[in-house]
Parts: structure tokens; C-alpha cells; sequence
């Protein structure tokens, strides 16, 4: 732990004199035993109380660097639920989880002109064809990191 200068431990305890919590007569009782008992606990719970406060200013440093960083989403309009829908229907088609097509409450038009496929599309597709493959790799990946690790090999 590290040590508070008096300054320090004067202006801790002016705040917690200065807006005291309410205390029960068993919570004093069992405070002024253990500070009978142990009379350095005080000087323990200062420094702990210090380290503490250290601790929630880095954070809360560290939280406003991260909102600098990076801003949250301004502008960017929400998708509306026939986008969302049409994105779901691609994905059950392309990743052919699609059980049924749903029924849309609006009449759709009969003739959609075909989009181009994205990207996305395209690694969708070939992890769905090779997801067995993946797997075997990433597992044959494995043993041989291990086996290395354990210098077997």
C-alpha cells in the first residue's frame, strides 16, 4: 500500500466528517471493538480508502480517453424493418437456414431486381460450404500446438 502524506489523510477525513452516514449502535459497537483490537486498522482503512480513489480516477480517466476515441454513432439513420427483413431473408437463403419464407404484411413487388453480392456474402457462403473443414483445420491446428508445447514433437 502506499503511504498518504497528513494532507492527504486530513482532507479524508474532513470529508467523511463532513457528510457522515448514518450509523446503527451495533455497526459503532463492533467498530470500536475492532479498533481496540487492532489500532492500526484506521491507518489500513486510509490507505485502502486512497488506493481506492487512485483507482476510480484512473478509470474514470481511462473512460473519458476511450469516449474520445471513439465517439458514439451521430447521423447515421436507423434501418427501417423492411431493410432489416430483407436482411434476414438473405442471410436464411445464404446461409440456407431459411425453413419457410415468411408471409409480409405489404404485397411485394414480383419482379426484385438482384442485388450484387457483397462480400460478406461471399465468406458467408464459403464458411457454410467448408464449416467442416474450418473445424478439422482449427483441431489439427490445436493438436500441433500442443504437441509443440509439450515438446512431443
Amino acid at each position: 500500500m502506499s503511504s498518504a502524506s497528513p494532507a492527504t489523510v486530513d482532507n479524508l477525513l474532513q470529508r467523511a466528517a463532513a457528510a457522515p452516514e448514518p450509523c446503527d449502535d451495533a455497526t459503532r459497537q463492533s467498530v470500536r471493538r475492532a479498533w481496540a483490537e487492532q489500532p492500526d486498522v484506521v491507518c489500513g482503512l486510509v490507505q485502502r480508502t486512497l488506493s481506492l480513489e487512485e483507482e476510480l480516477a484512473t478509470a474514470r480517466h481511462t473512460i473519458e480517453r476511450l469516449k474520445r476515441m471513439n465517439p458514439a454513432p451521430t447521423g447515421r439513420p436507423m434501418a427501417t424493418q423492411e431493410e432489416l427483413q430483407r436482411q434476414s431473408e438473405a442471410w436464411g437463403r445464404l446461409l440456407g437456414t431459411a425453413s419457410r419464407p415468411r408471409v409480409a404484411s405489404t404485397p411485394a413487388p414480383s419482379a426484385r431486381p438482384r442485388r450484387a453480392r457483397t462480400f460478406e456474402d461471399v465468406g458467408a457462403r464459403f464458411f457454410a460450404d467448408h464449416v467442416g473443414k474450418v473445424w478439422l483445420a482449427l483441431l489439427l491446428l490445436s493438436a500441433v500446438v500442443v504437441l509443440v508445447k509439450e515438446k512431443i514433437v
